[in-house]
């Protein structure tokens, strides 16, 4: 038994030391080859998140109806979008046309109310010369029966204003300051002789 514990000679022994050292050197590998596919791993992690975060955007970015949206902006930003009839905007179009036509209400009512106001001062200009020529024709029928009197063209002319009510507000009267009078001697200075 003794033979089979002795190592079978120096060979053997060289080659137990050669493949414990390429073992070692082997793990040594693998543990730089296991680090780098961890780094590789959790790159590869961050790079998918952003990614995840990027084709959000890009789908949102994309989608059609944001993509209808962007087209529909572009084309009406662009000057010969005015030139173009529309058909769906037939509310928009009404409440533009209310609002007109309420403004040209509103103007022709106030017309009405100004030529009103005139009308009526013409009106009242038209009784009070009505009023003036049959004053006029009662004081001549009264005159000729009576005695004749001849009326003053003035006053037919221009009918006086009515009187009109003392104020009751206080009058302020402005007063001037008192000027002090300087008083000159009539006296004659007398001559040096």
């Amino acid at each position: 038994m003794t033979a089979r514990n002795k190592p079978n000679g120096p060979l053997t022994g060289w080659l137990e030391a050669g493949s414990e050292l390429v073992a070692e050197q082997l793990a040594g590998v693998t543990k730089q080859v296991n680090a780098h596919i961890e780094n590789q791993q959790r790159t590869i992690d961050e790079l998918q998140a952003r990614g995840a975060v990027l084709d959000a955007k890009i789908k949102q970015a994309l989608s059609p109806a944001t993509v209808l949206d962007n087209v529909e902006q572009m084309v009406k930003a662009n000057p010969l979008w005015s030139l173009v009839p529309t058909f769906n905007n037939k509310g928009a179009k009404r409440a533009e046309q209310l609002d007109a036509l309420s403004a040209k209400v509103d103007l022709l009512v106030e017309q009405v109310a100004l030529l009103a106001a005139k009308e009526a001062k013409v009106k009242a200009e038209k009784l009070a010369a009505e009023k003036l020529k049959q004053a006029e024709a009662e004081a001549v029928s009264s005159a000729s029966t009576e005695t004749v009197v001849k009326p003053d063209d003035d006053k037919l002319a221009t009918p006086e204003k009515p009187t009109r009510r003392p104020s009751t507000r206080k009058k302020t009267v402005a007063t001037t300051p008192k000027v002090k009078t300087r008083s000159v001697s009539t006296a004659k200075p007398p001559t040096r002789s």
